[in-house]
């Protein structure tokens, strides 16, 4: 039966909710919270609709903050699927609410429930946060930092909180949609649609692009909304697509079989406050097997994420094209076409390439200004960066900045003049650099804090155990995406220092220019580095290799920060 596991996932929220009531929150319990918190979005992503519908269908068999927190978490795993946030950063963000709600249910609940009076003292776990701190749950700490702002409508919010991260934000956005659509006794709950109206008036304007995303999925509607329509007909929405809603017609006879019915969008409706059922017996009945066989059209907030471990497929045509050693140009130009996001980037990057910034309206025009050479290394390195930043991270802008700042500056180390082509030295230092976005534990990182020695290497851009898979990882898509073997050979040699390299003068100079990209990069990155002797001894060594002198190698680094319009620097 499709609606278990939703059952199950309510019965082990408000049983964590009881277990924190008898025994404060410590140590014990993160585990189990993490868990929960896992399994939640697991069961949101196989039935998205049964869990969206849970909002609007108060439970009275259980108790208000069991509503309440469940209801908070549905809406930041909609939030989280539809802004596309790294799976882990969503649990966090899932397991903060957890934590909040479970440490606060007496509190939430006079508030909320019983129209308290307002609250002016905001108790916090001062050995939760320690510990959060202590085991790098960066997210989960972050998300925990809103507790003041629990029990505050956001219409008695004189002055909004400009200093709140992306994740603060979404865990009150979260919050405030739960507090609005739950059903209370001290008042009438709104519908999704005026609940979602009135927070977005409400807030600043940047926090509206977290909450755009929901007008698609779960939309106005959303699944698991009463409404009333036809002459007083009642049905609830069981799904949603396009144009129209998914519904079963309500009856006052409970044995009445399921009347499946799609009404449009445009169609003239009331959209109601929560229902108040008692349990799970009528869920059982609407979203049944019945509902599975119908539902083929209706949209889902789970999208597919590409892997990254397989090139784009209009990449590898246009290399088979390119390689094939007879172009032609129209039809090179149709392939990349296929692909908006190559195109978009060839045609905006030939803009900023010529002198009078003459807008580029056709591929054919950028391919003719690029080159059929840097045209590819300019797609293979949009395509690796697009592929990196499919879902939204903490540092994930951070790490996309270094990034392009090291590939700019070995662009322009190549340049000096070598046999290496400036986007060869590029296309190495993306691929070089994405084990940042790999790396499972840096998904929930908030903070940035390197190595301190040792700046050549990639293993020393984040102070962590088993820093070799950020190597690893570059070197497992460098073979994925069948790039040349020299590149492995310099992923593979950076912290040998330049004088000891034994490989062929290419391996060689490639090895240095990375070396001396990351560098440069870094500290520019961090402006409160340690002087490292072994830093400057590579410096050295690297630039003899390459026969580029020091004031060189300083005028092209801050060259390449004014080119990337780089403006992070950390202290």
């Amino acid at each position: 039966m499709p609606t278990q596991v939703v059952v199950k996932q309510f019965a082990r929220i408000a049983g964590i909710i009881k277990d924190v009531n008898n025994h404060p929150l410590n140590s014990t319990q993160i585990q189990p919270i993490v868990k929960a918190a896992e399994l939640f979005l697991n069961g949101f992503n196989h039935t998205p609709d049964i869990f969206s519908a849970q909002p609007y269908l108060y439970k009275s068999k259980y108790s208000y903050i069991d509503n309440l927190t469940f209801n908070s978490l549905v809406f930041c795993a909609l939030l989280c699927k539809q802004n596309k946030v790294n799976e882990l950063c969503s649990q966090q963000m899932l397991s903060s609410i957890i934590s909040l709600y479970a440490e606060r249910a007496a509190l939430l609940t006079q508030y909320y429930q019983q129209q308290g009076d307002a609250v002016t003292e905001h108790p916090y776990n001062k050995a939760l946060i320690t510990l959060l701190q202590k085991v790098h749950l960066d997210v989960w700490y972050q998300g925990y930092g809103v507790f003041q702002l629990l029990c505050k409508e956001p219409s008695a919010i004189k002055k909004w909180p400009a200093q709140l991260t992306r994740v603060q934000r979404m865990v009150l956005c979260a919050h405030w949609l739960a507090v609005g659509v739950t059903h209370r006794t001290s008042g009438k709950s709104l519908s999704f649609a005026a609940c979602l109206r009135q927070l977005t008036q409400l807030c600043p304007q940047h926090w509206i692009n977290d909450l755009q995303p929901l007008l698609e999925y779960p939309g106005l509607v959303p699944p698991g909304t009463v409404i009333k329509y036809s002459g007083g007909q009642n049905a609830i929405v069981l799904g949603v697509t396009s144009e129209r809603l998914l519904v079963n017609k309500l009856s006052k006879d409970k044995d009445q079989p399921v009347q499946f019915a799609r009404v449009y969008k445009t169609t003239e409706m009331q959209p109601l406050g929560a229902q108040v059922i008692k349990g799970f017996s009528q869920t059982h009945n609407w979203w049944s097997e019945q509902w599975q066989a119908e539902k083929a059209d209706c949209i889902s907030p789970i999208s597919e994420s590409y892997p990254l471990n397989k090139p784009p497929p209009v990449l590898l045509e246009v290399q088979t094209h390119l390689n094939s050693g007879e172009v032609d140009i129209d039809k090179l130009a149709v392939q990349i076409s296929a692909e908006p996001a190559f195109s978009e980037y060839l045609k905006r990057t030939a803009t900023f390439s010529n002198r009078n910034k003459i807008p580029v309206q056709q591929v054919k025009h950028g391919l003719m200004m690029h080159g059929y050479l840097r045209t590819n290394n300019m797609l293979i390195e949009q395509a690796l960066l697009l592929r990196l930043n499919q879902s939204y991270f903490p540092l994930q802008q951070d790490f996309t900045q270094f990034t392009r700042l090291v590939a700019q500056i070995a662009f322009n180390l190549a340049s000096h003049g070598n046999d290496i082509t400036p986007e060869q030295a590029s296309n190495l230092a993306c691929f070089a650099c994405s084990g940042l976005f790999t790396q499972p534990r840096l998904k929930t990182r908030t903070h940035w804090s390197p190595a301190q020695q040792n700046h050549y290497d990639l293993r020393s851009l984040y102070d962590f155990s088993h820093t070799d898979s950020l190597i690893e990882h570059g070197l497992i898509l460098c073979k994925a995406w069948q790039q040349p073997g020299v590149f492995i050979t310099a992923i593979q040699h950076l912290s040998t220092p330049p004088n000891e390299l034994k490989q062929t003068q290419l391996a060689k100079c490639l090895t240095c220019i990375l070396g001396l990209s990351i560098l440069a990069a870094k500290r520019a990155f961090f402006a409160n580095l340690p002087q490292c002797t072994d830093s400057d001894n590579y410096i050295n060594q690297a630039l003899e290799i390459l026969a580029m002198s020091p004031t060189d190698y300083q005028h092209l680094s801050e060259q390449s920060l004014t080119q990337t319009h780089c403006y992070r620097t950390f202290h």
